[in-house]
């Protein structure tokens, strides 16, 4: 809101004010005051609910510049009965959130509340229920939104955490102390007169946040005050997994995953101020698409963590080059940066061990499960796993109850998520992927799941997080061994790799030899091979992906003379005849009879009859894996911390190579 929208706020406050003591036949003795008042309880509203404060962010910004509407759904889908098998199958795919819901069962948020007089907010942890309220809040101020509610309404906003302490305070205190502050008279009475004639909306937040020991008390006056003054629109916030059903009268809601749209226009929101010249919430939202990146845009889909890549992104201009301190910074929020920046702290919450070590206890999770190959499992499996974890530990084995934990967990920290009846996921696909790669390397496990695992579209994530995580000399090095062992799978691929070896020209340097095998391959594969074989290996035939191939064994600078030339016959010919790299009568080739189809000619010059392309579908498969498996080795190579030239060439050695 502008300066001049807040001064109508202002204005509506004091109209809803005088009209509040007029109903209750109370005399105004001092308009100047009253007006001064309600004046101030704006600029209050303004100053301590309309600004938010991202993690990682030095100063706070205006809740209006970036708030994107939340949309709900009913919270009996998290009654649905589902398997984790169904549920996997059904949103597993999907890296928009784990908590996929078609468009037809979103709600918008602002609707909702307009249309329900009692409402209770439920939501993970960073999902935006406190934003949400707050906005709510800024809505019923602004005299051209006053239609959302229907009528005139002023709103209080209360966080339910300030209640605990000494000495005691009421939620009756809590609401009469925003006026008092605000220069009200008689400010406990000015709320019992204002309810009584249902002018506010009662907005109170964070009901997971009060202190244990109050809880029932707080619970108890809510409701008591809801009954006692039923005309009023009261709005609720709680954490999914705290909330008991406590409030009878109120409709429970669940705040969803920001879909796809919603990223866009949050970023765009974020970044309006200094887009005009820079582009910058473009730039993002083009980065995030890229298919490099989309794990990264499924973190995002959480507000929370759409927050701290929108920090980040601002302070670097792009996103980290090592995904995985991205990852391990937002594992990080969840684990206790969210508490810490909340101002939450509860030491008479059981139980409690250190982060180290629950980071140790997650990991292992993730690891059993996703070997697994599960991203949705039962309650009692999480049980399950997190006993025989603790029935390990020297100083925890009976300190620790499992049921106790998961419960704190999911209630105060969202990393493990109820999606339906009983089953559960990690909060995002991404942190398991995390996890897993931080457990493999913690055990020493890489070499084992590289040789079970590593054609496995699944498992492509966990890799790149490997090689992230540090010097990927090792790492690298197996790949490529186990890449190698899938020519034992097809004779004719064994074949194929024979006869690359013998058109290549040799050379010393293992890097530029590597190079010429992948030209001699993408040759055969573009003008050679029949089509049924380039129909099964999809994408991974692409001429581009064959000069990438290509140059970057022969340059890991990716400066090369191979480029996007090589789409074209032309393009094949003049590298091999200016290079002088393959045994091939090159000259035959590029001089074709147009009449003859260009196959016949390409297995003429190559040396290949008919027969020697029959490609029965197992040799298929063996060379789809086997080049899935070298795009990841170079993907990993440019997402590693570092690669020594001496691995890089051990690397390049293997690449194609008969030994």
């Amino acid at each position: 809101m502008v300066e001049s929208a807040w001064l109508a706020a202002a204005r509506l406050a004091y109209q809803l004010a005088a009209e509040i003591l007029a109903r209750a036949g109370r005399e105004i003795t001092d308009h100047a005051k009253l007006k001064d008042a309600t004046a101030k309880y704006c600029e209050n509203y303004k100053d301590r609910w309309c600004k938010v404060k991202p993690i990682g962010l030095d100063q706070p910004i205006d809740l209006a510049d970036v708030y994107v509407p939340v949309k709900f759904a009913d919270r009996s889908y998290l009654r649905r009965k589902l398997t984790p098998g169904q549920y996997a199958s059904q949103f597993g795919e999907r890296r928009g959130g784990l908590s996929y819901i078609d468009h037809d069962e979103r709600t918008d948020g602002l609707k909702l509340a307009q249309s329900t007089q009692y409402l209770n907010v439920l939501g993970q942890p960073g999902a935006g229920k406190s934003t949400f309220l707050r906005r709510l809040g800024l809505a019923a101020l602004d005299p051209t939104e006053k239609s959302r509610f229907g009528r005139d309404l002023l709103p209080v906003y209360i966080e339910l955490r300030s209640l605990g302490g000494i000495p005691r305070k009421t939620v009756l205190d809590a609401l009469a102390h925003e006026f008092s502050i605000a220069g009200f008279f008689e400010a406990r009475r000015f709320v019992q007169d204002a309810m009584a004639c249902g002018k506010l909306l009662v907005l109170l937040d964070g009901l997971d946040e009060v202190s244990p020991a109050i809880l029932r008390r707080i619970v108890v006056e809510i409701s008591d005050l809801v009954d006692q003054y039923p005309r009023n629109r009261y709005v609720t916030s709680c954490r999914t997994k705290f909330y008991e059903g406590d409030f009878h009268r109120f409709k429970d809601a669940v705040v969803l995953d920001f879909n796809e749209d919603q990223v866009k226009k949050f970023i765009t929101n974020w970044f309006a101020r200094e887009d005009c010249e820079f582009k910058t919430a473009e730039k993002l939202i083009q980065l995030l698409e890229d298919q490099g990146n989309r794990s990264t845009l499924e973190l995002a889909h959480t507000p929370l963590l759409l927050n701290f890549i929108c920090v980040v992104y601002s302070e670097n201009q792009d996103l980290p080059r090592h995904i995985a301190s991205l990852y391990r910074d937002a594992l990080d929020i969840y684990l206790r940066k969210w508490a810490a920046h909340k101002r939450l702290s509860h030491p008479e919450r059981q139980p409690r061990m250190s982060v180290e070590l629950e980071l140790q206890m997650l990991s292992e999770i993730a690891s059993v499960l996703f070997k697994d190959d599960a991203i949705a499992f039962e309650r009692v499996r999480i049980i399950e796993l997190m006993k025989s974890f603790f029935d390990r530990q020297v100083d925890y084995g009976k300190s620790l109850s499992a049921d106790d934990v998961l419960q704190e967990i999911e209630v105060f920290q969202g990393i493990l998520v109820q999606r339906a009846s009983d089953v559960f996921t990690f909060a995002h696909l991404t942190l398991q992927e995390y996890l897993t790669a931080f457990h493999l390397k913690q055990h020493n496990q890489i070499a084992p799941i590289i040789h079970q695992r590593l054609t496995e579209v699944r498992w492509r994530q966990v890799f790149l997080l490997l090689a992230s995580m540090g010097p990927a000399d090792f790492l690298l090095d197996q790949m490529a061994v186990a890449s190698n062992s899938l020519l034992s799978k097809s004779q004719h691929l064994r074949e194929l790799v024979a006869w690359v070896n013998g058109v290549v020209l040799p050379t010393k340097d293992p890097c530029e030899f590597a190079q010429r095998r992948a030209v001699a391959l993408f040759g055969y594969l573009n003008y050679a091979a029949p089509e049924s074989l380039n129909i099964r290996l999809g994408h991974y035939s692409s001429s581009m992906m064959f000069a990438r191939l290509g140059a970057e064994f022969f340059d890991p600078t990716g400066e090369s003379a191979i480029d996007g030339s090589l789409a074209f016959k032309e393009g094949f010919v003049r590298i091999v005849h200016d290079q002088g790299i393959l045994r091939l009568n090159i000259h035959e080739f590029s001089e074709i009879d147009r009449r003859q189809p260009l196959r016949l000619t390409a297995l003429k010059v190559f040396g290949f009859s008919n027969s020697d392309s029959n490609w029965h579908k197992e040799d298929q498969l063996a060379l789809r894996d086997f080049l899935i498996a070298w795009n990841l080795i170079l993907d990993c190579k440019n997402a590693a911390v570092s690669v020594t030239k001496n691995a890089w060439r051990r690397v390049s050695t293997r690449f194609l190579s008969n030994d």
